[in-house]
């Protein structure tokens, strides 16, 4: 069974945040970002590439995130980390690298409000209040 662990990792919105409304009530917001991490190839050479997360945020952070963040924001996120292994139908191993959002913080400046302002949509502030029934002590 995968274990979860901490971590902190900045990048870039592969796609806008989408909010999903579950069955129990709850309310989830899900984005992909690319950390771009560098590697040295055969020949020695360093090459840039891109990691790819898949990102869920819950509690207050889900309606925030879908109206600030939008495709290639970027984007600072603390949470928990998870590596996923799966077999597909032909066999072939996939791994999917997961983190469940604790705190999510815009790095862009601009982008994400003009993104938004384009799109019709208001960006949200940064520092948007937070009730305090949801904060957990």
């Amino acid at each position: 069974m995968p274990t979860w662990s901490i971590l902190s990792a900045a990048g870039h919105l592969g796609k806008d945040a989408e909010i999903k409304h579950l069955p129990t009530g709850q309310t989830i917001t899900e984005f992909t970002m690319a950390v771009t991490v560098s590697k040295k190839d055969a020949a020695g050479q360093w090459q840039k590439f891109p990691n790819w997360y898949r990102v869920s945020c819950w509690k207050n952070l889900p309606e925030w995130v879908t109206r600030a963040l939008v495709k290639g924001a970027a984007v600072y996120v603390n949470g928990v980390f998870q590596a996923n292994v799966w077999k597909t139908q032909e066999g072939q191993e996939r791994t999917s690298l997961d983190i469940r959002a604790d705190l999510v913080c815009p790095l862009s400046g601009d982008k994400g409000k003009d993104e938004a302002d384009q799109r019709g949509q208001q960006a949200a502030p940064y520092d948007a209040p937070v009730n305090d029934e949801d904060v957990p002590f």
